[in-house]
């Protein structure tokens, strides 16, 4: 068993507690779910980003807000 070469290896020492496991893969789902809603938001942002360049929209604003000045 994997477990039990690494004891012996001495590269882990004790027991495998296997309620912080259960916590630990819980912190990193929720940590790769917020990664996964911020990625998406990025995604978005670009997506409206690229829509405004092609509709000519990004181009007015830019002139709107220099002739604000």
């Amino acid at each position: 068993m994997v477990y039990d070469e690494l004891l012996s290896e001495e590269l882990i020492e004790g027991e495998l507690d296997a309620s912080a496991w259960g916590i630990t893969r819980e912190h990193e789902n929720e940590i790769w779910d917020a990664e996964l809603r911020l990625m998406s938001e990025i995604k978005a942002n670009f997506d409206l980003a690229i829509k405004m360049i092609e509709s000519g929209e990004a181009e007015q604003s830019i002139i709107d807000a220099e002739n604000n000045l």
